[in-house]
């Protein structure tokens, strides 16, 4: 492990994403390299920080400015406690989530979709490494028997300019979740499948295609499609156009 390594995949080892030879092989770096330790100080430090700074409210003149922005916008929510810190006006601008309006929904629904969607965008975005690199996801599907407790099923064969990449044990909150990547026309795309337990997957921008309901989301740049199908939900997520992610999951078999 060099330190260019090292801190690439810096981020998931802080939050226990790596599998266990990949953690110890950073320990052991970080046991003998005082730069690298030191980068995982900032980080951590950097981390608290952002951490308190999310407890702090927005005064209310602002909260109403935001409130009244939404309204002229016609479909945005912005969750609560609002951030303001000295990074305020980046890091407020994260918490947003473009939706569409839809009565009866409770402002916490609205906020798990919101949270779920950046959970699978900061999966699609972390170059972490695959646990399995195979050409062929049915076996790759197999290969999550006994390390997750659900069965996988991939987006499928026959999906046109696809080709699948890989695949690694990941998270979606507090939920396991299968994690498969592809490339489809040319550009990553992150697939997701994990429990729908505690998760809700109402409050977004609600499609229905060929008798699917579809939410739609985006976050830092990245569109993101989910769809529950029973006790599971799959989402797809890349910077191709949404309507290129919604047929993914319309088409899977």
């Amino acid at each position: 492990m060099n330190c260019v390594n090292n801190k690439k995949f810096i981020d998931a080892y802080m939050d226990g994403e790596l599998e266990a030879g990949m953690m110890l092989e950073i320990e052991n770096h970080l046991g003998q390299c005082t730069d690298c330790s030191g980068y995982l100080r900032v980080k951590r430090d950097l981390k608290s920080a952002l951490h308190h700074f999310s407890q702090i409210q927005a005064p209310d003149h602002l909260r109403a400015q935001i409130s009244t922005l939404g309204t002229r916008a016609g479909r945005v929510w912005w969750p609560k406690p609002v951030v303001v810190a000295p990074m305020a006006a980046a890091a407020a601008l994260m918490l947003l989530f473009w939706s569409t309006d839809q009565p009866g929904i409770p402002d916490s629904s609205k906020q798990e979709v919101a949270l779920v969607v950046q959970d699978v965008v900061d999966r699609h975005v972390r170059d972490l490494p695959m646990e399995i690199n195979d050409s062929n996801q049915l076996r790759a599907a197999s290969w999550f028997q006994g390390k997750i407790d659900f069965p996988v099923r991939p987006l499928g064969p026959g999906l046109k300019n696809t080709t699948f990449q890989g695949a690694r044990v990941s998270n979606v909150r507090e939920n396991q979740a299968a994690q498969m990547v592809y490339t489809v026309d040319g550009k990553k795309v992150t697939f997701m499948v994990f429990p729908a337990h505690r998760i809700s997957v109402a409050g977004g921008n609600m499609l229905t295609v060929r008798g699917k309901e579809i939410l739609t989301g985006r976050k830092n740049g990245y569109n993101v499609a989910m769809s529950k199908e029973g006790d599971m939900i799959y989402a797809v997520s890349s910077d191709l156009p949404v309507k290129r992610l919604v047929q993914l999951l319309i088409d899977r078999r």
